[in-house]
């Protein structure tokens, strides 16, 4: 079966049980950066995946609350695999994430430092080599930024193309690695030592392995497949129809056609927003 740790189904599996917050942890720390005091040392993963209950389950976020060792809380939120308006959405979830920390009456000084981080397996920003992007709110005139209640991290998967370990520098680089050849290795005494050395990466294999060998993941990751074949061969052809179906019209009335025939087909209004840039209030 050809697949990588950035497939939603498997990346839930391996990181998103409790049992395996040691991965999760050593991942985490690899992006953010973490050394010394400041790495992650406890995680609660708010959404578990309870065992395989829910392996049919779209969502691809995992919701953590960690804290490292000053004793700050962070509320951390991990996105795999591509949506339409991704930029979009995943800014929304961040700041969902902040508005649901406290109640009503509360007090702001309350709130906790949110994370976003962005596992992509597609290039979200073309114009630019690098593959791991940070925002921050930020003030352009005085050059300051807002505090640092909000982080959006951006890892474009796409972008990393070190095949050899040889050419692994530092921790992030091991885990986007292991991210992509996990699945290559048969078990935790196939893994090369460079990476065992990492924080959490055998736990990692091990829980990789398991999920490989287990018929009931492998099957909803083989029905996800398709669902995702089925849905790009469904829009292309919806596509393709109201092109016909627009062609003589102009652009405008061509997207149009285009935007009627993926709304009969049942598509959603972002999926078909991202074909055409229309809106359904403009058909």
């Amino acid at each position: 079966m050809n697949v990588t740790l950035l497939n939603d189904i498997l990346f839930k599996v391996v990181f998103g049980s409790q049992r395996h917050s040691e991965a999760l942890r050593g991942l985490l720390n690899a992006i953010l950066g973490l050394q010394g005091d400041s790495r992650i040392t406890e995680i609660t993963i708010l959404n578990p995946l309870r065992e395989k209950e829910h392996l049919e389950d779209k969502s691809t976020v995992l919701d953590v609350k960690a804290r490292d060792g000053h004793g700050a809380t962070y509320n951390i939120e991990v996105q795999v695999q591509a949506q339409v308006a991704y930029r979009e959405r995943s800014l929304f979830y961040a700041a969902n994430m902040i508005s649901q920390q406290i109640e009503a009456g509360q007090d702001y000084r309350l709130l906790k430092k949110t994370i976003h981080i962005s596992l992509t397996d597609f290039v979200l920003f073309p114009k630019q080599a690098d593959l791991h992007s940070t925002y921050l709110l930020y003030d352009l005139k005085h050059q300051r930024t807002l505090g640092d209640l909000l982080e959006l991290h951006y890892l474009e998967m796409a972008k990393f193309r070190k095949a050899d370990l040889n050419e692994l520098q530092d921790s992030l680089d091991r885990w986007l690695f292991f991210l992509r050849n996990a699945t290559h290795y048969e078990d935790v005494s196939d893994l090369p030592d460079l990476l065992k050395i990492e924080e959490g990466m055998t736990t990692a294999m091990e829980a990789t392995h398991n999920a490989m060998c287990d018929a009931e993941v492998r099957y909803a990751i083989e029905a996800r497949q398709k669902w995702e074949r089925d849905r790009i061969t469904e829009m292309n052809a919806a596509i393709e129809e109201g092109e016909a179906r627009g062609k003589a019209e102009g652009r405008t009335e061509a997207l149009q056609e285009i935007a009627r025939a993926l709304l009969s087909k049942g598509m959603s209004e972002d999926l078909i927003f991202e074909a055409t840039g229309l809106r359904l209030s403009e058909l």
